[in-house]
């Protein structure tokens, strides 16, 4: 055994000198970036590198079932130095992001309502949403998110009904409507990375949101105001892209499920509690959004 160690210190001693090339990286099948030179010994079960650890030099290997994907000569600078330790950690501990886009809800349209109505409901359920978060990843692959998220949308359109008296004539109104619903959550994150640039992330949060809406179907009702709040949940899975060493693209769709069971009506100063538990407000929609996120190592 003496014999077999004294051989392979002599054989490691001799590649020494190919550390002054470019450098590799591993990643591993959990994501995990490793900056190290790949040594020249075949095996079909291991990869032997060298690293640094604790600020030292050391020899190691890794089962080669473990490994996702090796980058020969990815650093084209030498990266092992005894007088550096490599960076830690090598991935952004705290992301802020901005995204905007579409909302889309998913109420059903009541059926019997007239064409006006329905063209009406179906207009109400699109709008502008936006959203700021900030998250801390533990790793590359777990973290915690707080998010602000708003969305909103106004309607403002003219109908013609049928005249009974006059059916040449019809009559014209102008139906209104104006819908805001801020929502706070947190949640976790978890991304899996596709290549050095490209990863995806997914995304689970409980959250409240408080949600008012202005209606005005010129005679068909009184103006009224609609006020509530309740808790939500949100799935979200987008995909981000590296810009530049902080700065990330990032899309995707986000799924929010809410609903009213109870709204406070003011009609004219007039308020009053409606109870919805029969049949509840559902306020759930899907985002398509896009935006920014800027990283910052820790």
């Amino acid at each position: 055994m003496k014999k077999y160690g004294i051989l392979y210190c002599f054989y490691i001693f001799l590649l020494l000198p190919l550390l002054v090339l470019g450098q590799d990286r591993i990643i591993t099948k959990k994501n995990q970036r490793i900056e190290c030179k790949i040594l020249p010994i075949k095996d079909k079960n291991f990869v032997y590198f060298q690293m640094l650890e604790d600020g030292e030099l050391k020899y190691t290997l890794l089962p080669k079932s473990q490994i996702k994907k090796i980058d020969k000569n990815f650093y084209k600078n030498p990266i092992l130095n005894l007088d550096k330790k490599p960076k830690s950690p090598t991935f952004h501990n705290l992301m802020i992001s901005g995204r905007t886009g579409l909302g889309r809800m998913s109420y059903q349209i009541d059926p019997n309502a007239s064409p006006q109505f329905k063209d009406f409901q179906n207009r109400e359920r699109y709008g502008f949403v936006y959203d700021l978060e900030v998250s801390y990843m533990f790793s590359e692959s777990f973290g915690m998110f707080a998010q602000f998220q708003n969305f909103s949308s106004s309607v403002n359109r003219t109908y013609q009904f049928i005249n009974p008296g006059n059916p040449g004539n019809p009559s014209e109104h102008i139906f209104r409507s104006k819908q805001n619903m801020p929502s706070y959550s947190l949640g976790i994150n978890y991304n899996t990375l596709f290549n050095e640039k490209a990863l995806m992330s997914f995304g689970l949060a409980l959250g409240q949101f408080h949600y008012k809406y202005f209606s005005d179907l010129d005679i068909f009702s009184l103006p009224a105001t609609y006020t509530g709040s309740d808790l939500f949940y949100s799935l979200r899975v987008s995909g981000q892209y590296k810009l530049t060493d902080n700065l990330y693209i990032d899309g995707g769709i986000n799924f929010i499920s809410a609903a009213l069971f109870s709204v406070k009506r003011d009609m004219n100063g007039s308020i009053e509690t409606l109870d919805l538990s029969g049949s509840p407000w559902s306020l759930s929609r899907l985002n398509f959004m896009v935006g920014i996120r800027y990283g910052i190592s820790l």
